[in-house]
């Protein structure tokens, strides 16, 4: 009995130490994703935190190898950031939040449908061409900021490496935004258009 209570504990600490790291990963990444994009004095500072927790569960969890893999990307960089505009610093932490998004793509999943309320999807993508990958990486900033202000719940995935749900729900467009009510079921898209900031706060303001 008490080895089966050891070994019930274990699995759930295996279910919960990658969606813990997840979600702190996921925070301070999209915190430092706009204050880079508002051009704000405390980037650095953000950018610096990220690489501190990162550095923290590397030594901490047993996905070592991925978060690894990022703090090599987030170190490079954090290099060339330097020496670069803004603008291409942007284009290179989209980047690499893809990957984030790409890595934990299955307790991202988890951790999105189990959320109860409205939640949001953003279809973004790591590969595609010039103009696309501008509208994507402008729209995530947006889901980001206005996730944080409605506090509703949202998930950016890259579909060029998770393509399932693209294809599930008849969203073969990116980028798009599917939004789902408290019972997972979908309610609204909004696809590939330059005004999915405005159409989705009209549609949050006349439906919640």
């Amino acid at each position: 009995m008490q080895f089966r209570h050891i070994s019930i504990l274990f699995l759930l600490i295996q279910l919960i130490l990658p969606a813990q790291s997840y979600n702190s990963i996921k925070e301070k990444a999209e915190d430092y994703f706009l204050s880079l994009a508002s051009n704000e004095k405390t980037a650095d500072t953000k950018l610096d935190e990220l690489d501190k927790l990162l550095k923290t569960l590397s030594t901490v969890q047993d996905e070592s190898q991925k978060v690894d893999s990022l703090i090599r990307e987030l170190n490079e960089h954090q290099r060339v950031s330097r020496i670069i505009s803004t603008d291409s610093s942007l284009v290179l932490f989209n980047l690499w939040y893809m990957k984030f998004s790409a890595m934990f793509y299955h307790t991202g999943y988890e951790e999105f449908f189990n959320h109860s309320g409205t939640k949001i999807i953003l279809f973004s993508a790591s590969v595609s061409c010039p103009c696309t990958m501008e509208m994507a990486r402008n729209q995530s900033i947006d889901i980001i900021a206005f996730g944080k202000k409605h506090n509703i719940y949202y998930w950016i995935i890259d579909s060029f490496d998770n393509c399932d749900l693209q294809i599930f729900y008849d969203a073969l467009f990116t980028p798009t935004v599917l939004i789902f009510d408290k019972e997972n079921r979908l309610v609204h898209k909004i696809v590939y258009d330059e005004n999915m900031k405005t159409l989705l706060e009209e549609y949050i303001k006349s439906h919640l």
